[in-house]
């Protein structure tokens, strides 16, 4: 990351999403050195969603995965936004599909209003 630009973190909450959790975080980590940490909070899931997240966390330095045990989506965006550190956190859900260059993107347009 470039150290004149600020620091990204994404937070990710998530409710039974084993079809679209690999894509969203492949996505993401083709723009890893754009970021600091990639939260995911899983919200109580039932499906295959914590054993796809337990693939991915021990071979993805920058992963953290959380888990918020009371049911809402609101409960678990908190949980990520308040483990967060970065100057700039993103809320994205997990059927996003970010594009090439998004987290650089983001970055630079906070570097150059730093008034948001």
């Amino acid at each position: 990351m470039s150290a004149s630009l600020p620091t990204l973190d994404v937070v990710i909450p998530c409710y039974n999403e084993q079809d679209d959790i690999a894509g969203c975080l492949d996505l993401l980590l083709t723009q890893r050195a754009e970021l600091r940490r990639i939260i995911v909070i899983d919200n109580n899931s039932n499906d295959n969603t914590p054993a796809i997240l337990s693939e991915y966390e021990p071979r993805v330095d920058i992963l953290d995965v959380l888990h918020e045990s009371q049911q809402g989506v609101e409960y678990a965006r908190d949980t990520g936004m308040a483990h967060a550190r970065a100057d700039v956190v993103a809320r994205i859900d997990v059927d996003a599909k970010v594009q090439p260059g998004w987290a650089r993107a983001l970055r630079e347009y906070y570097a150059a209003h730093t008034d948001v």
